[in-house]
């Protein structure tokens, strides 16, 4: 497991020990017998709505743990990985400089992009452009 893996892991987990800690506290307010009012709890979510009138204190640590609970579970647990891709020449540094050459890098990769497929002259722009084959220049007298 990579450093990114563990890190979600351990996050989601102090969530879920926040949630059931604050369930416990509610149901120990109750054993001791706290049952004053302590006020009242208004929601609303699109048409609907949540009155909650002179409940005690520990139904309201009751239901903060439990809303924290229910959403980590609901959320779920998502680990996106990625590599870095290797080293990709722009055009300026395509072919020395060469203009054509950059647009022939350039027009090779958007057909693969798109899922084109490929001639020999365009695998070739694209491997050169990424620097997998040496390219020589040499001019002719």
């Amino acid at each position: 497991m990579n450093q990114d893996t563990i890190a979600l892991l351990v996050y989601r987990l102090v969530v879920l020990l926040c949630g059931f800690g604050s369930i416990v506290m509610g149901y120990r307010l109750f054993r001791v017998g706290v049952f004053e009012k302590a006020g009242e709890l208004k929601a609303n979510w699109g048409g609907r709505s949540l009155l909650l009138k002179a409940a005690a204190p520990g139904t309201f640590f009751a239901l903060f743990g439990s809303a924290i609970i229910a959403i980590t579970v609901w959320k779920g647990f998502i680990i996106e990985s990625s590599k870095p891709v290797g080293y990709a020449a722009t055009g300026a540094q395509v072919g020395a400089g060469a203009q054509g050459e950059a647009s022939e890098f350039q027009n090779a990769l958007r057909a693969a992009l798109e899922g084109r497929p490929l001639n020999e002259t365009q695998k070739n722009a694209i491997a050169a452009g990424l620097g997998l084959v040496e390219t020589h220049r040499g001019a002719a007298k």
